[in-house]
């Protein structure tokens, strides 16, 4: 049977989060602070206090209260099982560990206790949804709905088809989301990684290429991205902060001028050997860094600078 509407993206009431740890928990917080009524299944033993933790944590940026938070917690309901938790589902998000078979046979249960007709969004951040499908029973309704942690905080969503996706429900996933505060990135087609991932895996080697070698430390790394990357890309991204750069001629006058300098041996994209020795050198020196704020205060500054950035932006238009 070929899947159809039957809850129009601006109707939807009820959506159930398919595991509540870190990325999953993210998005009850995100649902909840849209007025949503959020259902919530996760067997892990310790789900509910994990849930209860990151709540707590989000409360000041995201609820404002203990009072406001209290009354959203009214429209949050944890149950015991897949089918009570996909009873009344509108929308079903979900956030299992990264483990091809453990998806694959997820993917199955939830055919067998959801309607048709419901879109079912995926958080994966590395597994290809074709892949994920080979157990669904209904795969044309199924995509990925891939966020970046925090969740509740970080606009960005990718929204990512396989190849039994219809695209009837792509766009559905993306309006939806729009609707629910997100800035979303439709691809066409699968990819590994996605677009945000392939990105930053490629910031991120180079960055832990210039630490092995000692070129650079993690306080001089994350400086020169906060910074002086970051801001400008917050505004503008990549291309349009090379297309701004140059007086006239936009980005052709951009490359034209500078394009030699990325042909130069800048950046060394294969992945490096992450051996025992690199792991520890990279935890010491992240740990040592951390140190001198605080991990209580790095989530603080982090929650209010993404906060502050993305009003920031909203204001002036973007």
């Amino acid at each position: 049977m070929a899947w159809q509407e039957v809850c129009s993206v601006d109707a939807v009431k009820t959506v159930s989060c398919i595991g509540c740890g870190l990325i999953g928990g993210g998005w009850v917080i995100h649902f909840l602070s849209r007025g949503l009524e959020v259902v919530v299944w996760d067997p892990a033993e310790d789900a509910r206090k994990n849930l209860d933790k990151l709540l707590q944590q989000a409360m000041p940026v995201v609820f404002g209260s203990e009072l406001a938070l209290a009354e959203c917690r009214k429209r949050l309901r944890f149950v015991d099982t897949l089918a009570e938790a996909l009873a009344e589902a509108e929308y079903v998000q979900e956030s299992a560990p990264e483990i091809l078979s453990l998806k694959q046979n997820l993917f199955f249960d939830i055919d067998q206790h959801l309607d048709s007709n419901v879109v079912v969004g995926s958080s994966t951040s590395g597994l290809l949804m074709s892949d994920m499908l080979t157990n669904a029973i209904y795969p044309e309704r199924f995509v990925v709905c891939h966020p970046f942690n925090p969740s509740y905080l970080i606009p960005f969503l990718e929204v990512v088809p396989s190849k039994h996706t219809l695209l009837a429900v792509s766009s559905w996933a993306k309006k939806f989301f729009e609707i629910a505060g997100k800035k979303v990135a439709l691809i066409d087609r699968e990819i590994p990684g996605f677009i945000g991932n392939r990105l930053q895996a490629a910031v991120w080697r180079e960055c832990v290429h210039m630490l092995k070698e000692d070129e650079a430390t993690v306080e001089q790394l994350d400086m020169a991205i906060r910074e002086g990357l970051a801001p400008r890309w917050c505004m503008l991204g990549p291309f349009m902060t090379f297309h701004s750069a140059v007086s006239e001629g936009g980005i052709r006058s951009f490359i034209e001028k500078f394009n030699g300098f990325f042909d130069k041996p800048w950046s060394r994209l294969p992945s490096p050997d992450i051996s025992p020795e690199l792991i520890e050198k990279i935890v010491i020196a992240t740990e040592t860094a951390a140190s001198k704020v605080g991990e209580k205060a790095l989530i603080e500054r982090r929650d209010e600078g993404i906060v502050a950035i993305v009003k920031a932006v909203s204001d002036i238009g973007h």
